[in-house]
């Protein structure tokens, strides 16, 4: 099972990418959960993530320079949106222990500290 999962904006997929490939060459491709590459035809697209989420051990949240002002096609940030992936990404590893959040003058979110081992 992999213990380390990605969660990007599709505006961002090159960096996300190139994070994809360096993480590969550290920790091997099995400690690696990326959603082109594990989520088999047929396979519920939203069991496969949350499996992959309440799984991992990290969660990396890449936050690029639209991360919170994309817009959908009627002008509304998707963030807020109830279907954003990357929201219910963020909210299952919330949920599920993976993040934990801090509350104060900023929001920060703090991965736990569990260990992954180099390949």
């Amino acid at each position: 099972m992999p213990q380390i999962f990605l969660n990007y904006r599709r505006q961002d997929s090159d960096h996300a990418l190139s994070i994809y490939l360096w993480l590969i060459r550290r920790y091997g491709r099995e400690s690696l959960f990326w959603d082109r590459k594990d989520i088999d035809p047929g396979r519920p697209f939203a069991e496969v993530i949350e499996e992959g989420i309440q799984g991992s051990k990290v969660f990396i949240a890449l936050i690029g320079p639209g991360w919170v002002t994309i817009a959908d096609s009627e002008g509304r940030r998707k963030l807020y949106a109830p279907d954003d992936w990357v929201r219910l990404e963020l909210r299952a590893a919330l949920d599920s222990g993976v993040l934990e959040r801090i509350s104060g003058q900023h929001r920060v979110l703090l991965a736990r500290p569990r260990q992954v081992r180099p390949a």
